[in-house]
């Protein structure tokens, strides 16, 4: 299992998450996220279980778990429009079942990771260590 740490902190990155994650379409046990294209390598490391960390302003407010991937750039294109900034959508999708809401600190992770006190997740990241995993994963449940 990897942990992948994905922010939401951004106005394109909140609206996304309110239309397929907390408003989720579809079936009420998936939810849909996407990346573009600039994490296409580490997207493709994405495997069936991982756990998805959302993160705002120094905390993770929402977890999933990865239950499929796929580039689908039409789609994307309906769900979150083009990127005007640089003409992309957030084509490389991933699936995700248990999602839910949690509320932790980034604290002990910059900890846990030997990141500066004051670190602020600010790009698609993910941890693959297994010492470090287990380190969140207990950090998480208590």
């Amino acid at each position: 299992m990897k942990i992948i740490l994905q922010p939401c902190a951004n106005k394109d990155a909140k609206d996304h998450f309110q239309k397929t994650i907390r408003n989720s379409i579809g079936s009420e046990d998936i939810v849909i996220w996407g990346v573009k294209k600039n994490n296409k390598e580490k997207w493709r490391t994405l495997r069936e279980g991982d756990l998805v960390l959302f993160s705002a302003n120094r905390r993770f407010f929402s977890k999933g778990t990865i239950v499929a991937t796929m580039h689908n750039q039409s789609l994307a294109r309906r769900l979150w429009k083009i990127d005007e900034e640089d003409d992309q959508t957030w084509e490389y999708i991933y699936f995700m079942s248990d999602s839910g809401e949690i509320d932790k600190g980034v604290a002990q992770l910059n900890e846990t990771m030997g990141y500066k006190e004051n670190y602020n997740i600010r790009s698609f990241q993910i941890i693959d260590d297994p010492v470090n995993v287990a380190e969140i994963v207990r950090m998480l449940s208590t």
